[in-house]
């Protein structure tokens, strides 16, 4: 959805559609008794384009570069305006975690937590041995 609806590479409807189709899947889920986590990694425009820096730079990270980055970037208005459309219509009853990903140590607290919180609210126990 994001990409088609910054770039207008679709028809509103069949964007629309596409809305459907995940609110009905992820209450499909739901209704099965599947938790859904929902999570956005938000990085600062200022983090992003030191990470297209490094994978200039670094030639471990090298696989990572695009050329259209640079280009894309330029549109971040356009992606943070389409990201609020996402997180008010994808299921609105299942939240999203917005978890800001500048420094890869505390992003991965934070979803660590949110994934041990929803594990505990399980309640889960081991299993009876049967007699």
């Amino acid at each position: 959805i994001l990409v088609p609806t910054v770039k207008k590479f679709l028809p509103k409807d069949v964007i629309d559609r596409r809305y459907d189709y995940i609110n009905n899947f992820e209450n499909l889920l739901q209704e099965n008794g599947t938790v859904i986590l929902k999570f956005y990694l938000h990085i600062s425009q200022e983090e992003q384009h030191e990470r297209f820096e490094e994978r200039l730079v670094k030639p471990e990270k090298r696989w990572k570069y695009s050329a259209n980055d640079l280009k894309e970037s330029k549109r971040w208005d356009d992606y943070m305006v389409v990201f609020e459309e996402i997180f008010e219509r994808c299921s609105p009853d299942i939240p999203w975690h917005i978890i800001p990903g500048d420094q890869n140590w505390y992003r991965d607290f934070l979803v660590a937590s949110e994934i041990v919180s929803a594990l505990k609210k399980l309640n889960m126990k081991y299993p009876e041995l049967d007699a």
